[in-house]
């Protein structure tokens, strides 16, 4: 129950921060935008293995970005999420710094990112680090707004009864950014 009260504040706040930040959105020449992501994750390895019914799974991921730009085509920012994984089933809040390189300065774009940061962890297991880069494209669908499909690699690690381990995660996602 509190899981799911949770995802609805989550999302509400989302919701709110990214309306907000289109109402001030720079068209060709940004200088801050806002990505709201939707990820799946689906897991590659995990350090040490997990026996019995842990040995795979995957997750979701949402997540919320704010980004200012810094240079040209280079983006700095943060951001905050809710990853959900199955077997062990634990959600995780990722916050971390989030970092953006586009390739061209239009609003259709290839993009390089990087995301560094803490993955705060339910009760039963212990915070640890989160590390994500990855590559995607904006497509322009309405002036300064972009569709923005992107694939990642997640590397997170965690505690868990006095074990320390890793979780390598693909993560294809798609966002839309203001």
């Amino acid at each position: 129950m509190l899981r799911n009260n949770l995802i609805t504040q989550f999302l509400l706040f989302a919701f709110l921060l990214a309306y907000s930040n289109s109402l001030y959105a720079q068209k060709e020449n940004r200088k801050q935008m806002t990505m709201l992501r939707l990820g799946a994750l689906g897991r590659v390895k995990e350090t040490p293995v997990l026996t019995g019914a842990f040995k795979t799974g995957s997750g979701t991921d949402i997540s919320l970005i704010h980004l200012r730009r810094v240079a040209s085509t280079f983006y700095l920012g943060g951001g905050v999420g809710i990853s959900a994984y199955v077997n062990p089933t634990t959600t995780t809040i990722p916050i971390y710094l989030s970092s953006a390189y586009y390739l061209r300065s239009r609003v259709s774009s290839p993009f390089l990112f990087l995301n560094a940061g803490l993955a705060l962890r339910d009760k039963s297991f212990h915070d640890g680090e989160i590390i994500e880069p990855g590559i995607g494209w904006a497509f322009k669908i309405w002036k300064s707004a972009a569709l923005t499909p992107e694939i990642g690699y997640r590397f997170q690690s965690y505690g868990r009864n006095e074990e320390n381990g890793k979780i390598s995660s693909l993560l294809l996602g798609i966002g839309i950014s203001f």
